[in-house]
């Protein structure tokens, strides 16, 4: 009967942190982010990047290929591999969709080095006008 059990695999992890730009003062474009993500630098470890508000997600998509898995035994299913990681005006940053720890650093690293080397260039001053709106809704 045990026999006809499938071993469990892990398909998809998912995770979050928040690189703390608004601890300091700031947000950051997301139109700026997906600037800097679509240099020439980044053409080997991202297959794409979108910011699309008017499809009601207000975070930068990025689909993030992983070197783990480029260099992984069992070949080509592997090297196909993309994890999403998904970076908000908050500077909060979704990963999804990694099935190792490994993906789950390289992805992590990937958008922490992003966020932190390029925070001159993508950093927004907190709009105090949206900051008093939020304080009152929240009351």
């Amino acid at each position: 009967e045990y026999d006809a059990v499938v071993t469990p695999e892990t398909v998809n992890i998912n995770c979050t942190f928040d690189a703390g730009y608004y601890s300091v003062g700031y947000t950051l474009d997301p139109l700026a982010l997906k600037e800097v993500v679509s240099q020439p630098q980044f053409a080997t470890c991202v297959k794409s990047v979108e910011y699309t508000p008017e499809k009601r997600y207000a975070g930068v998509k990025v689909l993030f290929k992983p070197p783990q898995s480029a260099s992984a035994a069992d070949g080509e299913q592997k090297a196909k591999r993309e994890v999403f990681i998904g970076i908000f005006p908050s500077s909060k940053t979704v990963i999804t969709g990694a099935v190792n720890w490994a993906e789950v650093d390289d992805a992590y690293d990937f958008a922490s080095r992003l966020l932190l080397q390029h925070f001159e260039t993508i950093r927004k001053p907190i709009d105090d006008n949206a900051t008093r709106r939020q304080r009152q809704r929240t009351k």
